[in-house]
Formats: structure tokens, sequence, C-alpha cells
């Protein structure tokens, strides 16, 4: 007998159908929702009870990764025989959610960069999370190819990885609209799926990498010429990475560390109003509060920078699995973007991402904190030889032979063999990351600090050539001027200015733009 076809709209019934453990169902729903989701003649909005359809998504995409049988052992495992196992048990395996004065957010804010699972931090401190730790280690050796995971390889089945694919791509349609943008980011579990996507790359794609100039000569025979012939031919993967991008990108007006937002939306919004914007069971606590939640409601500034004591702590009480989630986005952002082997179309969802990120003025004490190789990789992008059939290809002359490029090509100069749009994002991205404080200009014009060079004269290079393009972006000279601009401020850099001084001269007097 076949199975009825649950309505767009139903949301209970899709939700029904979504956490059945009948795999004929899932399908049929996960169906009605990309069908839907994915329509040009209308917007669909999940409305009043929309938060049960996104919590079985995450249900249908941890069942078809193997994690919640994988978290049930290990639970089961750490709890013994214990039915209810003592606090610090239960603290371990579900995580310590009591705020106190001195909650030691700071400290976790100065290792967003680094992979939770590497992070040392107590396991008394309420922002330790043993569940997330083993997400993140399990989504790594599950989602990731077996080359880049520092895990064992566990991988998933091709039926599965149809699934999940489906899953993330309804969740990018459905975060192009404005009415569901708020049951997703409350959604602690959906946050945690669109981060584990970042790890995610089909193990038989054919990628094409974008590789500076440097480090193309390490590229063997075979690899080499493969990228180039299908560089820009190929079309983007359609996989769970890009669309998890895409969607966080969307989502990014509340990805801050601060969470601010969440909790303006959990305590103070009206319920009653607003039931087809935001999950019902998870806003406007505000009125449970007496007196204390006026005073609250009356002087929280969701753009105020130093909040009290107080509030702060009520706050983190409150958001602290979603601070938690959004800070194990950065250090995964990072390797997306730093990773030489991701596909170009990847690349460059994660620089617009960070640019969004970097936006916010609530994540400025992250990225203060940026690492040095994330910092490294941004200048390597300001020049990455152009690939395609339109342009010079990058030919390393120790292994190949037989050369593509053709006397015509050559006359082109620097705006026929540069990557412009992976030059110009990387370049946005420099400017507003070189104007946060005087340590990143320090640690771009000259060395890293904490070891490690950046390439005392390389980012000098880069940006001289760029300051007379003309392919690109029209006021990508605009922001390399800006960029040393940023850079002459301190005065560390002044061996790299020198070094460009006679070459800045030279173009000021061709051109009036440059002076």
């Amino acid at each position: 007998m076949a199975l009825p076809t649950p309505s767009k709209t139903d949301n209970n019934l899709l939700s029904t159908y979504l956490t059945s453990p009948n795999l004929s169902q899932n399908i049929i729903a996960l169906n009605v929702l990309l069908k839907a989701s994915s329509s040009f003649d209308e917007n669909h909005a999940l409305n009043e009870g929309g938060e049960h359809v996104v919590e079985a998504l995450v249900s249908v995409f941890e069942r078809n990764i193997g994690w919640e049988r994988w978290w049930d052992e290990y639970t089961r495992d750490l709890r013994g025989d214990d039915v209810n196992p003592p606090k610090k048990k239960r603290q371990r395996i579900f995580g310590n959610g009591n705020g106190c004065d001195d909650d030691g957010f700071d400290d976790m804010v100065s290792k967003v960069w680094i992979p939770v699972e590497k992070r040392e931090i107590d396991e008394s401190s309420q922002w330790y999370n043993e569940k997330l730790i083993r997400w993140c280690e399990y989504c790594e050796r599950t989602l990731s190819p077996p080359s880049d995971s520092t895990h064992p390889n566990v991988g998933i089945s091709k039926d599965n990885a149809k699934i999940v694919e489906a899953v993330v791509m309804i969740v990018r349609n459905l975060s192009f609209v404005a009415g569901n943008v708020r049951f997703l980011c409350h959604s602690e579990g959906m946050l945690r799926v669109l981060s584990a996507c970042l790890h995610y790359r089909p193990s038989n794609h054919q990628t094409t990498p974008i590789t500076s100039s440097s480090e193309s000569s390490s590229t063997s025979s075979s690899s080499s010429t493969q990228s180039n012939n299908n560089a820009n031919s190929q079309p983007a993967p359609r996989n769970a990475c890009l669309n998890s991008l895409q969607t966080l990108a969307n989502l990014s007006p509340f990805l801050d560390i601060s969470a601010k937002k969440i909790f303006a939306d959990q305590v103070l919004v009206e319920p009653d109003k607003h039931s087809s914007l935001l999950p019902r069971t998870r806003h406007g606590h505000a009125h449970s509060l007496g007196l204390g939640g006026i005073l609250l409601a009356k002087r929280f500034d969701i753009h105020e920078k130093d909040l009290p004591s107080h509030v702060t702590t009520v706050l983190h009480s409150i958001c602290r699995d979603h601070v938690l989630v959004i800070s194990s986005l950065f250090s995964t952002l990072s390797s997306v973007v730093c990773h030489t082997t991701r596909h170009r179309a990847v690349v460059f969802g994660g620089l617009e991402l960070l640019k969004e990120l970097v936006d916010n003025t609530d994540n400025a004490s992250v990225f203060l904190r940026i690492p040095n190789e994330l910092l490294s990789r941004l200048v390597e992008l300001l020049y990455v030889p152009r690939l395609g059939p339109d342009s010079l290809e990058y030919i390393d002359p120790t292994f190949n032979l037989v050369s593509r490029v053709s006397a015509l090509k050559l006359t082109g100069g620097y705006d026929a063999s540069v990557d412009f749009e992976a030059r110009d994002r990387a370049l946005e991205l420099l400017e507003k990351l070189s104007a946060l404080s005087p340590d990143i200009k320090r640690r771009l014009g000259s060395c890293a600090g904490g070891g490690g060079s950046i390439g005392t004269l390389k980012i000098f290079d880069y940006l001289l050539p760029v300051l007379e393009t003309t392919v690109g972006r029209s006021d990508a000279p605009q922001l390399a001027g800006r960029v040393l601009g940023h850079l002459a401020m301190v005065a560390e850099n002044r061996v790299g200015l020198k070094y460009v001084e006679m070459r800045l001269v030279h173009l000021a007097g061709k051109d009036a733009h440059v002076a």
C-alpha cells in the first residue's frame, strides 16, 4: 500500500515522517521539502511548528552518519550500570550548564581557532562539553576523505551520503527565506550539523584545487595536467560542504560569539506575536522572571559592547550551547580556506563567510586572534596563477615537458595571469582584518607573532601590481591602497615599504589614481 504524501505545510506530519524508522517515509518527506524549498515560484516558509521540521532534519542527518547509535554506545560506556549517574559524570556526558561570575568565557574565546577536540578546557568549566567534542571527532573521521582525517576514517555509504546531501540542500534552500532564519539559528543541533558538513567531501569527487604559485611546484605531473585541463570547465561540486557554507552565510547575522541576538529572541520576544518566526517553546521567557525580566527588557541592548557582569552570566548560562557550537565554526572554517586541495567554489564560499563574520562587530575579539596560518593563506591567494582556456595556464616546467601557454598570452602581463576572483575576495578580507589592530598589521607585514614567518616582503610584491589592475572588481586598486596604508601605520613594516618605495613612486607618476 502506497504511503500518503504529506502536504508541504503540514509540519507535524512531515516531522513524523522524518523521524520514522521507515526509510521510505524519510525519503517521501525529504522529496516534499526539497521540491517545496527549491521552487522559484514561491518562497517556502516553515511558519508555526517549523522547529519540529528542523529538529527532524537534524535527526535524519545524525541517523544517516551513524551518530545516534555511536553516541548511545558511548554514553552507555561512560554511564556504566548507573541509571542516574553522579553529577560529575553527568556534566562530563552532557556538559556543565551552570553559570558563574568568572565563567572562563574569555579563555574559551582565545581558543576558538583551535579544533574543539584539541582545546585544553577544564572538565569542571561550563565551556566543557563532551558531546560536542565527540561530535567533532566523529564527523571529521566520518565525513572527511581518509587522506584528510586525523582520525581512523569510517565513512558512510553512497545511499546515506545522498540523504545527507539532500538534508543540507533543503536547509540551504530554506535559509534563503527570511522567515526560516530564526528556526535554523535557534536549533543548536542544526548549527552542529552545518559545522560538521564543513568536513564533507565525496571521496570520489574530481576536485579543482586552488594552488598558489609557490605551491604549484610540488604538484605531481598527472595532477597538474589534470587540474589544468579541468580547471574552469567543471561546475562546482554539489556537495554538503558548499551548501553548508552558503547556509551559514545566510545565517551570519546571528552567528556571533556573544549570542546577544539569540538571547534577545529567547528571553525578550513576545511568544504570541512571533510564533510563525521563532520556535514557540524557546522564546519569550522574560515574563517568567518577574520584575527582573521587565528591568532586563528595558535595559538590554544587543548593540552594547560591555554588558554588566550579571547580565553576561545569565546570557552565557542560557545560550551556552549556541556559543560553543558557533565557536567550533572558526577552526573548521580556517581548515576549509587553508586546505590547498579544496575546490575553488568551496574556498570562495569560505572567504565569503569569513567576510560576513568579520563584519559583525561582536566577533572582533575572535578575529583579533586570527592564526598566522590563515593570514598566510590569504596573502598567498593575492596571487594565484589563473587557469582555463581563455587565460594563462600555469605549467611547472619541472614536471611538464609540453607547455600549453601561447606566446600571445604571455603579452597579457599581470592581468592575464592572475586569478582575480581569488585575489579580490582575499583582498577584501585582508582590508577588513588589517584595520582591526596593530598586531595584525605587524604580522601581515613582517613576521608572525609567536613563531612562524608569513613572509617579510611577499605581501608588498603581491599588492603593488593590484594598484594598476584593470581586471576584477573596480575597487580592487582602492582596496590594495588601503591595505598598504594600514601596513604603513606600523613601524615594523618600514623595511617592506622601503622595498617597494621606488616602484610605488614610479606607479604614482604614471597613474593619478595611484598617486
